[in-house]
């Protein structure tokens, strides 16, 4: 089995469940991983997300946008979370099933 150290998503996922459960925004969540993932690949999709945001589509809509990025999985933890408002559970059980199955959560999406 691979080390999660393997899997830079991970960030993403445990920056946005501490931050939700910490009460700390979306947007300002985004900011926080933009400037960690400046300069590299993921800079012009958190740009992306940010965007988004702005214009008031929603976070599994923006996800959505960069399946090489997040996968079904993902979006669905996090489509349920919106829907049930419940941003925080979402983001705990995808870095939840991050420990039990990385391949399944934290592995880039395979494209068609």
């Amino acid at each position: 089995m691979p080390y999660l150290c393997e899997y830079p998503m991970l960030a993403f996922y445990e920056t946005f469940a501490r931050n939700c459960c910490g009460g700390i925004t979306i947007m300002d969540t985004l900011h926080e991983l933009q400037e960690h993932y400046k300069g590299t690949e993921m800079e012009p999709v958190m740009d992306s997300l940010i965007e988004d945001l702005k214009n008031n589509v929603s976070l599994s809509t923006a996800l959505r946008k960069h399946p090489d990025v997040f996968g079904k999985h993902v979006i669905a933890f996090v489509e349920g979370g919106e829907f049930a408002g419940v941003y925080d559970k979402a983001f705990l059980i995808i870095v939840e099933q991050a420990w039990r199955c990385p391949v399944c959560i934290l592995s880039k999406p395979k494209t068609a």
